[in-house]
């Protein structure tokens, strides 16, 4: 998996910011904000993340800027 993709700052913002973040993940802003800023997300999420989103994080993603 490339943990490249999963950085949190990239993730956050592409699920719409860190309160849409914390609703798709199931916790709170407060535990996304104890994240690194420039790491990779927790394994488990990163996982989350391909499962539930594949459009947005899967292997050939979809372009979201324009």
């Amino acid at each position: 998996m490339n943990e490249n993709k999963f950085i949190k700052n990239d993730v956050v913002e592409k699920l719409g910011g860190v309160k849409s973040a914390a609703e798709f993940f199931g916790i709170s802003s407060q535990a996304i904000s104890q994240w690194a800023d420039r790491a990779p997300i927790p394994r488990e999420r990163q996982l989350e993340c391909l499962l539930y989103k594949p459009d947005i994080f899967g292997a050939n993603p979809k372009q979201t800027d324009a």
